[in-house]
């Protein structure tokens, strides 16, 4: 399944998005500003909320502390598309 990237940025860098033609997925990015010092973290949700709940406090806290930190709404969920299908989809169209 293809999709389409909404980066919301913060910190310093970019990030590119990666365009086809399914779903918009909002990806909300905390880059360090004094460059990285650890992997890369990424943060899922759980059940009815979106990446931003990770924006509130959690990305924040790991890019002062020198990580780069990203969180992803999943399809439906947040800022990203297919909000009118929600109840349609299973865990498993979830994975690939």
């Amino acid at each position: 399944m293809g999709l389409k990237r909404r980066v919301r940025e913060h910190g310093a860098g970019r990030e590119e998005g990666r365009e086809t033609d399914m779903v918009e997925l909002e990806i909300i990015a905390r880059r360090p500003e004094r460059g990285r010092r650890g992997p890369r973290l990424l943060f899922v949700h759980g059940i009815c909320v979106g990446a931003w709940i990770w924006d509130e406090h959690f990305l924040p806290f790991f890019a002062e502390a020198g990580f780069e930190a990203h969180a992803v709404s999943l399809r439906g969920h947040g800022g990203s598309g297919g909000r009118d299908r929600l109840s349609s989809w299973r865990l498993a169209d979830y994975t690939d």
